[in-house]
């Protein structure tokens, strides 16, 4: 614009590929039964084993030829699109005196086509009675899924202060206002949380992601200090100047907002074979007017199923 102010902005697609699929080993990836079959035999194995491996299997068990009821499978879409993420931004900068400039951002991100993985064979809706026979395929336990339905948002507005090495001093300050959304499930991201509130409406569990940080304050300062060599006191060299001279003074200073939560219970309350589950209810936590300064509680602020923050 002048030479003095200085407009940018950019847009890019970028493609990935699943390699959850080959990591999870889903689908044709994985030895699935009955030629690949996990059998469990509770035992005491001090006093009483139920088995000793040199006196074989028990009949019938081996080799598996047959599916046996309430085995778990595997399953993945035959075709699976590309993931990819949308990229832009915009900014505005401008040269400050005393070898300074501010900078002025937006910047945004949009990533779809992310794997999931749902259970395919959950019971459609919360009832009462064995979770087995409610299945849709109740000869089957769970039957997992990887689905590319997830989808992920970002979206921020930053501010940055830069002063370029001058007179001793170098000075670099920005604040970023944020926010995060994804339906992803934070069990496939290896994150503390919940997996999917309905494995037939991913969209259900749209919400902050787990590494939300709203507000980000980031300041760090290095300064010469006026002594020794060059500088303004003890200009001279000298056994003061080995001792005194050639010291910075240099800060960083990281402040951020906290991350979003959301309370779960660790019983399967929908009956769904869904665990950990959400509360009936949406809370907001508040300080008591009468509490103490580390006493906390929460109050009820919504009566819907849905995720803690919104």
């Amino acid at each position: 614009m002048t030479p003095k102010t200085v407009i940018r902005s950019g847009y890019g697609i970028f493609y990935g590929e699943p390699d959850s699929i080959s990591h999870d080993g889903d689908g044709v990836f994985f030895n699935q039964a009955p030629a690949f079959t996990e059998i469990s035999f509770q035992t005491d194995r001090l006093l009483q084993p139920a088995l000793i491996v040199s006196q074989g299997f028990p009949p019938g068990l081996v080799p598996a030829t047959q599916l046996r009821a309430n085995v778990g499978a595997r399953s993945s879409y035959p075709f699976v699109p590309s993931q990819y993420a949308e990229e832009w931004f915009f900014d505005l900068q401008r040269q400050l005196p005393l070898d300074s400039l501010v900078t002025i951002s937006y910047a945004g991100s949009g990533t779809h086509h992310l794997m999931q993985t749902l259970d395919a064979n959950q019971p459609l809706t919360p009832a009462a009675g064995a979770v087995q026979s409610r299945r849709p395929l109740p000869f089957f336990a769970s039957i997992n899924l990887r689905s590319p339905l997830g989808n992920a948002a970002y979206e921020a507005l930053s501010a940055k202060f830069e002063k370029h090495y001058s007179k001793g001093l170098i000075m670099l300050v920005s604040y970023t206002w944020s926010h995060a959304i994804d339906d992803a499930i934070e069990t496939d991201t290896n994150a503390t949380g919940d997996g999917l509130q309905n494995n037939y409406d991913v969209a259900r569990s749209r919400g902050n992601s787990v590494f939300d940080l709203r507000h980000v304050f980031v300041s760090s300062v290095v300064y010469d200090l006026p002594f020794g060599s060059g500088r303004t006191w003890l200009n001279r060299h000298g056994p003061l100047d080995w001792l005194l001279g050639g010291w910075q003074l240099g800060g960083i200073v990281t402040m951020r907002s906290g991350l979003p939560f959301t309370p779960l219970l660790s019983t399967d309350v929908s009956n769904r074979n869904h665990q950990p589950s959400e509360p009936r209810r949406q809370w907001k936590p508040f300080l008591r007017a009468d509490a103490g300064p580390l006493v906390r509680s929460f109050g009820l602020y919504h009566s819907q199923p849905i995720h803690l923050w919104k």
